[in-house]
């Protein structure tokens, strides 16, 4: 079975005073969704749940086809990726050189061949929007901040498919701590607004998810986002480290808690990689 390891707690005070930064972006597939994908595809193969099974595919456009990828091959299986048309060159190349295959479609073809896939015996669609066991797996990102720093009383963690932020709710509250969950301004599909175009890659996909429950979480935060990139560029410059926009979004929403004396000490979830949106 997968290990998993503690990721790094680390003081982002000369950003925001009483600032600190879970770096998930450190993972071995680049981001936090390496909690979850590599072990739940993993416990299915050893439960032999995959019997008959020779392709795993996912819709993605970044970091959960990239986890994907990185336990296919490792597995024995061949992955396939669907990637809406505009998903990030550096995803594409990074799937493909871990031996996935990529098929990019327009967003409305991608139902289509979906239903194509679940009719194939022969391939395991990992269902990330709908799946209600995978929140399970992210419990352990928020039990380890509560552990390398007990002051922590605000958590941010970006929106996505919600599956982190209600593993995340699900191990704070038994310590009584806020979960803040970020998405983009421009799309706030969550609060319950139309899916519009934004640029920050994953923190809210065109297809809705069934995994998000707002009585779990303490509120939702819009960021926008030219300002979540900015605040990633000023991440790397402050820290050095080379986290993404969605980590430029939680980070931006922490200071805004803290600014209005919401939080006291708080964690802002850095869970990818910048690579992975360039």
């Amino acid at each position: 079975m997968y290990d998993k390891q503690y990721s790094p707690l680390i003081s982002g005070h000369n950003i925001a005073q009483n600032l600190w930064l879970k770096l998930e972006y450190k993972n071995p597939s680049l981001s936090m969704k390496h909690r979850c994908i590599p072990e739940a595809i993993t416990k299915r193969h050893v439960y032999n749940d995959l019997q008959g099974i020779n392709k795993l595919a996912i819709v993605s456009a970044g970091c959960a086809g990239i986890s994907l990828a990185w336990i296919a091959k490792r597995l024995g299986y061949s992955a396939i990726i669907i990637v809406p048309v505009g998903t990030a060159s550096s995803v594409i190349d990074y799937c493909k050189w871990l031996g996935a295959e990529v098929m990019e479609l327009e967003p409305e073809k991608i139902p289509v061949q979906l239903e194509r896939m679940q009719n194939d015996r022969t391939t395991y669609f990992f269902d990330q929007l709908n799946d209600p066991n995978l929140p399970q797996h992210y419990q352990a990102v928020g039990a380890e901040i509560l552990e390398q720093n007990p002051d922590v009383d605000v958590i941010t963690v970006a929106a996505g498919t919600a599956a982190s932020a209600m593993g995340i709710a699900e191990a704070a509250k038994e310590k009584g701590v806020k979960v803040y969950v970020v998405e983009p301004a421009e799309s706030r599909v969550l609060a319950g607004y139309p899916w519009k175009p934004h640029r920050i890659p994953g923190l809210a996909p065109p297809i809705k998810t069934t995994l998000f429950d707002k009585k779990k979480i303490t509120d939702l935060i819009g960021i926008n986002s030219e300002l979540a990139w900015q605040m990633s560029q000023e991440i790397q410059q402050k820290t050095g480290e080379a986290v993404g926009p969605s980590s430029g979004a939680t980070v931006l929403a922490a200071q805004q808690l803290l600014t209005q004396g919401k939080a006291h000490h708080i964690a802002a979830i850095c869970a990818s990689h910048i690579a992975i949106s360039l």
